[in-house]
């Protein structure tokens, strides 16, 4: 990302304000004129407006100046507001007086893109101005020059790996320096002839975040061949270990970085013909350039525990809180006495009170007193890192670390900076001169026997030096002294490396194009899920490549676990994809990962390694070799999968600015039977097995601390929410603050939202958005829902949850979390969880809300509506590239979940045509009375906005009363009290037909309204028979008040009919301990299942214990095209054995009231065999199968429901995924092909039929009668 600030001095064109033009959010390249609507760009007390656009052009990779790219012309202004100008002077903003723009240049997906944002607003002599218009010109010669920039980076990439064929086994070192194969060792392996063994591979070294892929520093593709050191009997070779080492010019100090992913550095042996040879590299130039000391580095840093589960920092095992001091022993080998060296250490102490005292000495000399600083309330602890000068370094070294009581504290790292001596008998150490040019290396103690190796790079074999021995000294001429050299005995025996095994065959450089790419671990438990998931994407149409990461290693990282692995795969299908088709989309990390990725602390040391994925890790701060206090906690230490998603070339370092090209998704998963869970639950997702109204169904919940900050943001980004989906959608507000708080034994409380969220949970929504303070184990300080709430069964109705909120998912953790609590409920909790790993900033998380809620429901270029991980990339994407994050709160954000997925949210529209039989008109409205019967018609869109005559299915109205100003209790005493609107009453909401695309629906007006001639609102959700098209829409051209005249009085409550598991149960009859409760309920004019006024709730009550009154409202179902009747169900879990008794209290539109009871008694016997009923039996309209499950049949299930004609033709089928005892299944009398069926007998029956369970009940009659 490139940023340079232009400064254009604006001629002030004097005007009056016009009616303009939106702008647009991106430009093309033809220069068009761009107008600035006030209303788009107010003055607020808080910040200025700004204006920000993008511009698709392709720049050079030598391009380093912006400024002559893009500018400013034809800028016409006027004078601000009286009004805005009165904001501007006492908010004190600071107005420049001339624009400036700002350019930013990245590329996303292969497209340049060049955001451009400036403030429209200045002053001149004393006046403030907005910009209205301007032109906005861009130098399309330079784009031009782009294209041959990268001709082919494809090309960068083997077609082929050198492991597609031959014998391979895989070796590993834990330490650099030198390795010795044995004949006999080989021989082990398979390998009969010494003379025609290969060496591949470059080792362990971290390898770097940004690649170059051209010169001796860049990465090898694939494997490169070692060349081996023949020897008559065993061959020698030198090994890269797991350390990197990066010289610091500026400090004149080396840094060091161990490998976070693996304690082992991997090569590869094979066998064949003209393996490389070890050839002699002879100078060009011979120097007086004499060095016979090098300055050389050493480290003490032993990974074993950690203060913060996450980041990648890593502490010794010693603790000084049990004795606060310790020494540690640190070799220097060939150290110069009376030198000078430079002792640099990291130690890290928690304690949130005071500041933690260290001492350091060495070798009996006190070297440094220094304090590690107190840390903060979002930190566990913190870090002090310092350097020191001293000459007391020998080969041998004694430091000594003594710090003040009462901290915890750990040794990070000891590293010395020093001058070593070169000498033979230090041999295996590498060591570089570390300088330009030609040079003589002397070498002193040597022998005939000792010999200089040049270590090889991408584009250098490991070579001999030319040398030549004179005394005990050797003499070797060297062309390039900022080479890697070894001092090696020719005729010592060296340790032998560790057999790990036979790695079989394998190409994963000739894998095709795809648009979605699986990553499995290594011990492929998850392959057969995987594969299932693959198989299931591509009869989509997806080209899926599923991938191990043991194989990924191999190819992409030389055998050793690293996390570019992966993205280098991602990188050389990205770079060879010739279109924008070819790109890839996705990527899923199918598996779990652990913040240890090596598996070092106490608690990831049982754990197998091969059963994770690898995190990407960071620790802000630690990179940057010199820091001199580092955080450590969730605020700074975190885990993204962003990573893997930064394809470009020059990303991978700038992780505030990098822009993701791939959508990335994850399953938390371990075992084989939860990864069968998740793909389980994607299937049956995907295919719209259980759609429903609650597809319309939109649910935004905020906290109700920070002076209202989070319903406020909620409130934005419902705004958003409504604007990208045309407010079609039922929207519903939970802000806590608007209900009564108590205190209870484990602190404040909200009992009534918690029970209220529960509900909304079991009954499904299309997406559940929450902002405020948030905790892997619950919601809000008021511990609103928990992380067990997560496993609440909706029966297959699975929500998008978006968290803006702290750490609900830390994924890479071994503990539990309600983000993976949700996302593996088999029967509920999620589809997919967009959420934060750590602690995150409310204003970054409402941003990113904001662009989420806005890009779930656009499409991208070619037509296809963004997934859920896509929508979460372009949203990263563009708080980027305006400036709305430039921050790395953003990386903390992740997807839980498969990534391709696109929310089940209706595509197409539902139009209202008539109310009573009176077509709708613009102005028109409609008074709807109490106890009014009401009839709405319309029609069914295609996407195309045209009627679409061939839908035939299912509507569902919702109706809800006026919205309604609501004025939160401020229950936390802050200086605000939050008022918003809501529409909180529900007056109707039942099921009818669509046929060929037209329906009908009625309902009776309650009268529990609320009287006003403010717009009512009905939303409408349809389905058609095939689960294959949902469309939505709503209408507010009526409004509820005054009540019908002319009626009959009506004073006939409700008949019901009570009952638990079987219609034919009897009152006083026998039941276990968790029966189901079910009501039918009928009314001759309508009935009242809204629960609006107090005390007309429908209710249950269980041994006449009012106070714990059950509200049933949302348990109701209406029979299918009915406002009179329908049914309620509800489980009644663990009773207490023996006798009960239940009272059940439902009410009519004319708040007439039913109360009627049931007795029974609770035996000792279980509900052992499956049972279904219809409730309805003769039915007329339509019949709800309900199903109990046996006792014993725990889990969750999918409930097939068949019904037959009586000459045995499967006229229907259903399934239903349930988490519970029962479940009840509409059914609206048609086929399969969604034709009414005719009058006769029917026969039904319910299953279950999975792997280890099989259950079925017996078949019974249902009578259907047409009117």
């Amino acid at each position: 990302m490139r940023r340079l600030f232009l400064h254009i001095l604006s001629v002030i064109c004097l005007c009056s304000p016009i009616q303009l033009r939106a702008v647009e959010n991106t430009l093309p390249t033809d220069s068009n004129f761009t107008n600035l609507l006030p209303e788009r760009y107010p003055v607020s007390a808080e910040t200025l407006p700004l204006f920000t656009t993008q511009i698709e052009i392709t720049l050079p990779e030598s391009t380093n100046s912006l400024e002559n790219i893009v500018r400013l012309e034809y800028p016409e202004f006027a004078p601000l507001s009286s009004e805005e100008t009165k904001i501007i002077r006492q908010a004190n903003h600071q107005v420049p007086d001339s624009i400036t723009l700002q350019a930013d240049y990245g590329i996303s997906r292969k497209k340049g893109i060049l955001d451009v944002s400036f403030c429209p607003v200045i002053r001149k002599g004393g006046t403030y101005y907005r910009l209205i218009s301007c032109k906005l010109a861009v130098n399309h010669t330079i784009g031009r020059t782009a294209l041959s920039a990268t001709s082919n980076p494809g090309n960068r990439w083997a077609e082929k790996s050198v492991m597609a064929t031959g014998r391979w086994v895989k070796i590993r070192v834990s330490a650099e320096g030198i390795y010795r194969l044995s004949s006999t060792d080989l021989k082990a392996m398979g390998f009969q002839d010494i003379s025609r063994v290969k060496l591949y591979g470059y080792g362990g070294r971290l390898q770097p975040e940004a690649w170059t892929f051209n010169g001796h520093n860049r990465i090898p593709d694939d494997l490169n061949e070692v060349p081996l050191y023949r020897r008559k009997e065993d061959v020698l070779f030198f090994a890269e270990g797991t350390v990197r080492w990066t010289w610091n010019t500026a400090r004149q100090q080396w840094y060091h970085e161990n490998q976070p992913y693996s304690r082992y550095s991997y090569y590869f042996l094979t066998e064949g013909n003209n393996p490389a040879g070890f050839s002699t590299l002879r100078p060009n130039t011979i120097s007086d350039n004499i060095i016979s000391s090098v300055t050389a580095y050493t480290v003490y840093d032993n990974d074993a525990a950690s203060f913060y589960n996450g980041g990648r920092e890593m502490y010794d095992a010693y603790n000084f809180s049990t004795g606060n001091s310790k020494t540690y022993k640190l070799q220097a080998p060939g150290a110069i006495a009376g030198e000078n060296a430079i002792v640099a250490i990291g130690i890290a102490a928690s304690n949130s009170m005071k500041a933690t005292a260290v001492e350091l000495s060495v070798n009996d000399n006190r070297l440094a007193q220094f304090n590690i600083s107190r840390h903060g309330s979002e930190e566990i602890a913190r870090e002090a890192r310092q350097y020191y000068k001293t000459k007391a370094i020998t080969d041998n070294n004694i430091f000594s670390i003594q710090t003040s009581q009462g901290s915890s504290a750990r040794l990070n790292y000891l590293r010395v900076t020093y001058q070593r001596a070169l000498s033979a008998t230090d041999d295996g150490i590498a060591f570089t001169p570390n300088m330009s040019g030609a040079a003589t290396l002397q070498i002193a103690n040597a022998t005939g026997n000792t010999a200089i190796w040049q270590i090889g790079t991408a584009d250098l074999p490991t070579t001999a030096i030319e040398s030549k021995l004179s005394g005990t000294t050797l003499h070797a001429d060297i062309d390039d002294a900022s080479q890697r050299f070894v001092v090696v005995d020719l005729n010592k025996d060296y340790p032998a490396p560790t057999i790990v095994g036979e790695v079989d065959n394998q190409n994963l450089h000739a894998d095709p194009a795809a648009d979605m790419v699986i990553i499995i671990p290594a011990s492929n438990k998850l392959k057969a899920p995987a594969k299932r998931l693959a198989e299931f994407h591509r009869g989509r149409g997806l080209r899926v490549n599923v991938v191990q990461t043991s194989e990924l290693y191999n190819e992409f990282s030389s055998g050793t676990p690293d996390a570019s692995a992966y993205r280098r795969y991602l990188k050389m299908l990205y770079d060879r994809a010739k279109s924008p088709h070819d790109i890839p989309r996705y990527l899923l990390l199918f598996g779990n990962s652990a913040w240890d990725n090596r598996m070092l602390s106490a608690e990831w040391q049982e754990k197998n390694p091969d059963d994770y994925l690898l995190a990407f890790e960071v620790s802000d701060g630690a990179r940057e070799a010199f820091s001199a206090d580092l955080s450590i906690g969730n605020l700074r230490s975190y885990v993204t999968d962003d990573f893997f998603g930064w394809l470009d070339d020059n990303e991978g370092t700038n992780y505030n600015t990098n822009k993701l090209d791939i959508a990335i998704g994850r399953f938390t998963c371990t075992e084989t039977s939860e990864a069968n869970v998740l793909v389980d639950k994607t299937i049956a997702y995907v295919e719209n097995k259980t759609p429903g109204a609650w597809q319309n169904r939109v649910y935004f919940l905020a906290d109700d601390l920070n002076n209202t900050l989070h319903m406020r943001s909620a409130e934005t980004t419902i705004n958003y929410f409504n604007k990208a989906t045309s407010n079609r959608f039922s929207v519903r507000k939970i802000y806590w603050d608007a209900y009564k708080r108590t205190y209870t034994a484990t602190g404040y409380a909200y009992p009534e939202v918690r029970k209220l969220l529960q509900d909304y949970m079991s009954q499904g929504a299309l997406m559940l958005n929450y902002t405020g303070h948030g905790s892997p184990d619950q919601i809000s300080y008021a511990r609103i829902l928990l992380k067990e709430d997560f496993n609440i069964s909706s029966e297959g109705r699975l929500p998008l949850w978006v968290m803006a909120s702290c750490e609900i998912s830390p994924f890479d953790s071994d503990k539990e979390d309600i983000g993976r609590n949700a996302l593996s409920n088999p029967s509920g909790g999620a589809i997919a969880v967009m959420c934060a790993t750590r602690s995150v900033y409310a204003d970054r998380n409402e941003i990113l809300n904001n662009y989420y809620c806005t890009y779930l429901f656009e499409k991208d270029s070619e037509g296809r509506h963004n997934s859920v991980s896509e929508a979460l990339r372009r949203a990263k994407v563009a708080l980027v590239e305006t400036g709305g994050d430039a921050t790395t709160n953003k990386l903390k954000y992740v997807l839980l979940g498969d990534p391709s997925v696109v929310l089940a949210a209706p595509h197409t529209t539902i139009s209202v045509d008539s109310i009573n039989g009176e077509a709708i008109a613009p102005n028109r409205k409609w008074q709807m009375k109490a106890g009014e019967k009401v009839r709405f018609a319309g029609h069914v869109n295609t996407e195309a906005g045209e009627k679409d005559k061939t839908f035939n299915g299912t509507v569902t109205a919702t109706l809800t009363d006026r919205l309604e100003t609501i004025i939160c209790q401020n229950n936390s005493k802050g200086e605000n009290v939050m008022t918003y609107q809501d529409r909180t009453k529900i007056l109707f909401e039942g099921s009818d037909s669509v046929h060929n695309g037209l329906f009908s629906i009625s309902f009776v007006v309650p009268r529990d309204i609320n009287y006003s001639k403010d717009n009512g609102r009905i939303t409408l959700y349809a389905v058609n028979d095939r689960h294959t098209i949902e469309a939505n829409g709503e209408n507010q051209q009526f409004y509820f008040n005054g009540t019908e005249t002319g009626q009959a009085n009506d004073t006939i409550a409700p008949k019901v009919y009570l009952y638990l598991d079987t219609p034919d149960f009897p009152d006083g009859g026998i039941t276990s301990s968790s029966p189901v409760f079910f009501a039918r309920v009928s009314d001759n004019i309508g009935l009242n299942v809204t629960g609006n006024s107090i005390g007309h709730n429908i209710e249950l009550i269980l041994d006449n214990n009012t106070a714990d009154a059950i509200t049933l409202n949302s348990h109701f179902i209406y029979d299918f095209g009915s406002y009179s009747s329908g049914t309620v169900s509800y489980p009644l879990n663990n009773l207490t054995s023996g006798p009960h008794h239940l009272k059940f209290r439902v009410w009519d539109v004319n708040n007439n009231v039913s109360t009627s009871s049931l007795s029974f008694h609770v035996g000792d016997q279980r509900t052992d065999g499956m049972d279904i009923n219809a409730t309805s039996n003769p039915a007329y309209n339509s019949t709800n199968f309900v199903t109990i499950l046996p006792e014993e049949m725990g889990g969750n299930h999918t409930v097939t429901t068949d019904v037959w004609d009586i000459n045995g033709r499967k006229v229907w089928s259903t399934e239903v995924l349930t988490g519970g005892r029962y479940c009840v299944v509409p059914w609206n009398l048609s086929g399969n092909d969604g034709a009414p069926l005719p009058s006769g007998i029917y026969l039904y029956r319910a299953k279950v039929s999975e792997t280890g369970v099989s259950s079925e009940s017996s078949v019974k009659k249902l009578i259907i009668i047409r009117k």
